[in-house]
């Protein structure tokens, strides 16, 4: 018994040294998110310079714009910018900042490893590739930058300026800035807004509701939270109480809800 005992044990010993080894699979590695693209951005700031703009706490600086500048410089875009007053259908100061350029594709990897010469022509292709795109880019920068100063410039005045109109006119402003978001555009797959600084009160025409066609979303900026003119517009424009915190939001998130 003890014999047969014996021989069992062997047998599946000897199994066990003959069978071919587990081989452990690795754990998988969580894939790695592609990067989001960042969309190119279309806006129009309309800045409320009536006597009334004082009660709602209305103010705006260069310094609010910053968000907006950054997203420029990443992406391109455009910004208009105009005044909410008793006649506002006076052109938009403009920002234009065309596409960037496109960085050059990666080269797919050869089979097997591929030809030792065809794959050091293709690095060197490669190579010359990215240097061009680096200066392209360069270029594109430094025209970004200076068309960006050259707008600050335009406005810093305008908003130091007194709110002294005599009248408001903000359904021909909204008009206005939704005009320039309606134009037809390269930026075809832009995110846009339209920004109004304003109390939302509305009284230098009959015309008291803004009609709009473009698909951008509008928000309105005041301390009070009035709405004014644009209460029947739909969707229900977005409200905030200053208009750092309404350009950071349409800036970080693109304008995601669109109309």
């Amino acid at each position: 018994m003890k014999l047969m005992s014996l021989c069992a044990a062997l047998i599946v010993a000897a199994v066990a040294l003959n069978a071919p080894p587990t081989t452990r699979r690795p754990n998988p590695k969580a894939a790695a998110a592609p990067p989001v693209a960042v969309l190119p951005f279309r806006a129009a700031v309309l800045y409320d310079v009536t006597a009334s703009r004082n009660e709602a706490r209305i103010a705006a600086s260069v310094d609010d714009f910053g968000p907006l500048f950054d997203r420029l410089r990443v992406a391109g875009g455009e910004i208009g910018f105009g005044l909410i007053r008793e006649d506002s259908d006076h052109p938009l100061i403009r920002c234009y900042v065309p596409p960037p350029p496109e960085p050059p594709m990666p080269a797919l990897p050869a089979a097997n490893g591929g030809n030792l010469f065809v794959n050091a022509n293709n690095r060197k292709r490669e190579d010359i590739e990215r240097k061009k795109y680096e200066a392209n880019r360069r270029t594109w920068e430094a025209a970004a930058n200076a068309r960006i100063d050259a707008f600050i410039v335009a406005i810093t005045p305008i908003l130091n300026a007194p709110g002294d109109a005599p009248a408001t006119d903000l359904t021909a402003a909204a008009e206005r800035g939704d005009l320039m978001l309606a134009e037809p555009s390269e930026f075809t797959n832009a995110a846009t807004a339209i920004i109004l600084i304003t109390d939302g009160l509305h009284n230098a025409t009959s015309k008291t509701t803004p009609t709009m066609r473009s698909t951008a979303r509008v928000a309105i900026v005041n301390g009070v939270g009035s709405m004014g003119a644009l209460a029947k517009l739909t969707p229900t424009p977005l409200r905030f109480e200053s208009t750092a915190a309404a350009i950071r939001y349409f800036a970080e998130d693109g304008g995601a809800h669109g109309r």
